[in-house]
């Protein structure tokens, strides 16, 4: 299910848009449905160049072999799955450190942990979903 943290959820959303509540309760429950059939995270291969792409982000040991087959099943109980859905990039920080915007046991991530996640698994860069243009364009790209 989507995090209910946030004030601006896929849920408030459709709430807002559809204010019917029978209306907007079923296609929460689609677009739900339709979320635990994606997979986890994908690798993308782009003019010789590999990138990761995920909704969140990455955790501590995350290799990207390990998510073959993976998908969202909307249990979000591993760690693995937690860092891929809600972990944040932090600019500014160094390492992995508890997220205390989400809390819930995510992470942020350090431009550091990206450098030696890109190297590990060979991409060039990661492509997360989970922030909207405006706000990803602010963030400073953390290639290695």
């Amino acid at each position: 299910e989507v995090n209910g943290r946030d004030k601006n959820t896929l849920k408030t959303e459709l709430q807002n848009k559809y204010p019917d509540p029978g209306e907007h309760e079923l296609l929460f429950e689609l677009f739900n449905q339709f979320f635990e059939q994606l997979p986890l995270a994908a690798r993308l291969t782009t003019g010789g160049s590999q990138y990761f792409m995920a909704h969140g982000g990455i955790g501590p040991g995350l290799m990207i072999e390990n998510l073959v087959g993976e998908r969202v099943d909307g249990e979000h109980t591993n760690r693995e799955k937690m860092s891929l859905m809600w972990n944040d990039p932090d600019p500014e920080g160094i390492g992995f450190a508890l997220n205390l915007r989400r809390g819930g046991g995510c992470l942020t991530f350090g431009p550091d942990e990206v450098a030696l996640f890109c190297g590990h698994n060979k991409v060039r860069g990661i492509i997360r979903g989970h922030e909207p243009p405006s706000t990803s364009a602010k963030l400073p790209r953390c290639f290695p």
